[in-house]
């Protein structure tokens, strides 16, 4: 149910088309994202928990395992394109809502 709700806000893609032209694999880097969220959402714990927690307990679809380093940089990587991907997610939720928004007030830090 998690990873229909995730397919359907079009994160999952967000996630994909922002990696491009990164020097990161996006369908890898959105599976572990996928995965750190599902942990949240399920049993809350760490990043470094949830390396285990996806190799021992659960099984998600395309998801590999993967270790803390992986999960540090899917994190990194969110970070740094938090705009784009927020954008992309916005536009995917406002078309599923049939929202019109005249003024978006840009984030700042």
């Amino acid at each position: 149910m998690l990873d229909r709700c995730w397919e359907r806000l079009g994160i999952a893609s967000a996630l994909i088309a922002s990696a491009k032209g990164r020097r990161i694999d996006g369908e890898l880097v959105e599976r572990i994202c996928f995965a750190l969220v599902t942990q949240r959402c399920l049993e809350p714990g760490s990043k470094l928990a949830a390396t285990s927690w996806v190799t021992e307990r659960v099984a998600i679809q395309s998801c590999p395992s993967f270790d803390d380093q992986a999960a540090y940089a899917a994190m990194d990587f969110l970070l740094a394109a938090l705009p784009e991907i927020a954008e992309r997610i916005f536009a995917t939720t406002a078309n599923l809502l049939n929202l019109t928004c005249d003024i978006i007030w840009p984030h700042r830090r």
